[in-house]
């Protein structure tokens, strides 16, 4: 709880620690002239404010208290209390009121009925002697905003101010919690800041305050926020106006995609070392830095979501860069995690000899003769006729699997992406059979044809640009189903197992898996996996929303 000094009298409020830039706007109103100007001001000059505030059922809001205060006004700046910044009084008998001889500035005008309603403007004075007229306010029921500190100093006392308004108080120590009552409609911003000049000050903007209704800011990590410059919220959005997904998905790598757009490179270290990511409580969330480029701005960061669910858009995991101290260590091994049945993921960014696998299974791969080039996640392996990448082995013949590549194909004819040996493959614009983009594997030990199982799709991906194809393989339930660009394209119910035997005995990238030379692959191959369980229709969906150039899944706030 915290104990929060509200216009002379003591009140209990539960404040939200962290950092709350609180932007009334309910109602936003101009000057009568001249430009704006932010920041307090530094004039000193005739500005003047007038209103008239109703309550709800029309009548004259008389002898309401309004608060006139500087935007960036917090109630523990004694030296911001000027004459001619801020000002209190009360409303006539006609529900009126003028202030006269401001500073020029930006100004928040609360009227407050003292019983849980109010009604908050929002104004500019942008020269000395403007004029800004308010109309009418209505009053309405107040709210609350709440919060938990995480992560606490626990020895040293922190305030808890809202920007603007006549509010202020001091976190609980024995309960971490806090609640700000009687709030006016609006947007917020709350300031936390230590008593110790070894912890700067936090604003957490954009907290909406409806009225009559109770707004959280949830867990605020203190520490973070007060050691890292910049921080922001990734939210996750599995509704409609995302990715519409049903159901609940654990483990899941997410690609977060920074550039000029939503991210200052210039703040943060050159190869990004000071990045940190935590789940909302504070957790450090396992993360690898795949690519980092300041002279063209972007940026590919995966970091593991240990859940998500389907029709949601309030679950987030913060973001925090901008601390020359800090060194970060990325726990890539843990991003594409066994839980998710992870048996290899090239990334295929390196540019020497070894293509590295990202999780702990170490199964790296052997280039032989394919270059690196632009890609759709950063950099790409470019295939030309005959080379091709060999990963060791087959991963100890998995029964369920499922198989998933980025694929940018240049060429017409049947192309090898993947294949564990030939026995079970992904192949674009296979001819035979019209199967076009397929998967397949060996069934039998009977002559080639008869024993691959084709699940086709009939469509052709050469020259059509970056294309996501996946391909699962359900032993249970004898069911096969083919992907592209998240979509499931084909079905099929073959019963017959893998065939393993008296096929190749290592993975290929870009070429047959047992030495045939007419499905060589000419393109671009990125994001390369091998799963040994079979994946939902839900996980292919949020691979390819998230991972296509244009992410669907994670919103900057």
């Amino acid at each position: 709880m915290i104990s929060v000094i509200y216009h002379g009298r003591t009140r209990v409020i539960t404040a939200v620690a962290g950092i709350i830039l609180i932007v009334f706007a309910l109602i936003n109103v101009c000057c009568t002239s001249g430009d704006s100007i932010a920041g307090t001001g530094s004039q000193s000059g005739n500005g003047r404010i007038l209103g008239v505030a109703y309550t709800s059922d029309s009548t004259p809001a008389a002898n309401a208290v309004v608060r006139v205060r500087l935007q960036n006004y917090t109630a523990a700046k004694a030296l911001q209390k000027s004459s001619n910044a801020w000002r209190d009084l009360r409303t006539d008998a006609s529900g009126k009121f003028s202030v006269d001889s401001l500073d020029t500035g930006k100004y928040f005008v609360e009227i407050n009925d003292e019983n849980a309603h109010a009604v908050l403007f929002a104004c500019t004075l942008s020269r000395h002697d403007s004029l800004a007229d308010l109309q009418k306010g209505v009053l309405q029921p107040t709210g609350t905003i709440s919060g938990t500190f995480i992560n606490e100093v626990d020895t040293v006392a922190m305030h808890v101010q809202i920007c603007g308004l006549e509010r202020s108080g001091v976190r609980d120590l024995s309960t971490g919690g806090f609640i700000i009552n009687d709030v006016p409609a609006g947007t917020f911003t709350v300031r936390v800041q230590a008593i110790s000049s070894s912890y700067k000050s936090i604003d957490i903007p954009e907290v909406e305050v409806r009225s009559g209704a109770a707004a959280s800011v949830g867990t605020i990590d203190y520490l973070s926020l007060s050691m890292w410059q910049y921080s922001k919220r990734l939210y996750f959005n599995t509704t409609a106006s995302g990715v519409q997904v049903s159901g609940m998905v654990n483990d899941f790598p997410v690609l977060l995609r920074l550039n000029e757009n939503n991210f200052e490179f210039s703040s943060a270290k050159p190869n990004g070392s000071d990045l940190l990511l935590t789940k909302s409580d504070g957790t450090a969330i396992p993360f690898e830095i795949e690519h980092w480029d300041v002279q063209k701005k972007n940026a590919a960061v995966w970091f593991k979501a240990d859940t998500l669910t389907g029709g949601d858009s309030s679950r987030y995991v913060m973001m925090y860069w901008g601390n020359p101290q800090a060194v970060t260590m990325p726990d890539y091994k843990n991003v594409f995690d066994t839980t998710a049945h992870f048996a290899g993921v090239w990334h295929l960014n390196d540019t020497g000899m070894v293509s590295t696998d990202a999780t702990v299974n170490g199964n790296n791969g052997t280039n032989s003769g394919c270059t690196s080039s632009d890609g759709l996640i950063g950099t790409s392996r470019r295939f030309t006729d005959a080379t091709f990448i060999k990963i060791p082995g087959v991963f100890n013949n998995p029964i369920n699997l499922t198989l998933s590549a980025w694929v940018a194909s240049d060429t017409t004819t049947g192309q090898e992406v993947i294949s564990l040996g030939d026995a079970i493959l992904i192949r674009l614009d296979e001819h035979i059979n019209s199967a076009g983009t397929a998967g397949s594997y060996h069934s039998d030990s009977l002559d080639e044809l008869s024993s691959f199982s084709i699940t086709g799709s009939g469509v052709t991906l050469a020259k059509s640009g970056w294309r996501y194809v996946v391909y699962t393989h359900n032993s249970s339930t004898h069911t096969q189903a083919l992907y592209i660009d998240g979509i499931q394209v084909a079905v099929t119910n073959f019963t017959a197992p893998i065939y393993y035997n008296g096929v190749g005995k290592d993975t290929y990238l870009g070429i047959h898996g047992n030495g045939k030379t007419i499905f060589n692959f000419v393109g671009h191959l990125d994001e390369v996996r091998v799963q040994n369980a079979v994946m939902s229709a839900d996980w292919v969906r949020l691979c390819y929303e998230n991972q296509k150039a244009s992410d669907a899944l994670l919103q900057f706030r």
